[in-house]
């Protein structure tokens, strides 16, 4: 039997190295780095240095052209047929040995590609690499593990605080109508205490209490700015069940 192919292993570069490591890595490399992004996928770095080329221009690169092979050569003695079909009809002459050959001027293929497709090429992973790197660094909480690690505390002063302020201005069609319900809710804040968001995730099928629940965020804003705890991130996004109770009663929960 043949023996198997070695097992590769694929290791990426950390530009900026931190001192603890991520709870799951999505890449091996030299040391530990925190990542961050809009991306959907983890994506390893594209570029680490800037361009050789000074261009911001973004265009399509061509495929660089494959070098023609030269024809064959005829064995000595041998008529060569030559083929001129550029244009017009098909012409076609038989040279004999030691004739000279109407000059045809010879094909000019490129060697590579040219210099503004190559800093195009540049441009874009410079840009891509820029998008990376200035992308705010966000936590997102979502559960009750995580409310166990350092966001604690802040998380325990949000809920009450948002709790407060929802039963206080509990929606009056809500309470006259009877109308009970649950709708998934992501707030993010900036380091300032400052919404810098309010997304509905799933709704109650109720617009008053969607929007009740809305509005109990604009009124409790803004709120305590961010713990030292929390001083790595640039935004801290909470996703919260809020239930709106029998009882007109609000109450928020974890996933």
């Amino acid at each position: 039997p043949r023996p198997e192919a070695p097992t590769s292993l694929a290791v990426t570069i950390a530009v900026n190295a931190a001192d603890e490591a991520p709870e799951e890595a999505d890449f091996l490399a030299q040391s530990h780095q925190q990542g961050g992004g809009r991306h959907p996928q983890p994506v390893e770095l594209s570029n680490d240095r800037e361009a050789d080329f000074s261009d911001a221009r973004i265009t399509d690169a061509r495929p660089i052209a494959e070098p023609v092979p030269p024809p064959p050569l005829a064995p000595q003695g041998a008529r060569t047929a030559l083929v001129l079909a550029e244009t017009g009809p098909r012409v076609q002459a038989w040279i004999s040995p030691g004739t000279d050959a109407p000059a045809v001027p010879p094909e000019v293929v490129e060697s590579g590609p040219p210099s503004a497709e190559v800093a195009s090429l540049r441009a874009k992973l410079d840009h891509l690499r820029r998008d990376y790197s200035r992308t705010p660094r966000v936590l997102r909480v979502t559960s009750v593990n995580t409310k166990a690690a350092e966001t604690a505390v802040y998380l325990d002063y949000w809920e009450s605080l948002v709790e407060q302020i929802g039963n206080r201005h509990y929606p009056e069609e809500a309470r006259r109508k009877r109308i009970f319900g649950n709708l998934r809710l992501a707030v993010t804040l900036l380091p300032d205490g400052r919404v810098a968001g309010v997304e509905v995730l799933e709704g109650s099928g109720h617009r008053v209490l969607d929007q009740a629940a809305i509005r109990t965020i604009r009124l409790a804003a803004p709120f305590a700015p961010f713990p030292d705890e929390l001083a790595e991130w640039d935004r801290l996004e909470i996703i919260r069940t809020w239930q709106f109770m029998p009882g007109n009663r609000l109450h928020t929960s974890a996933d």
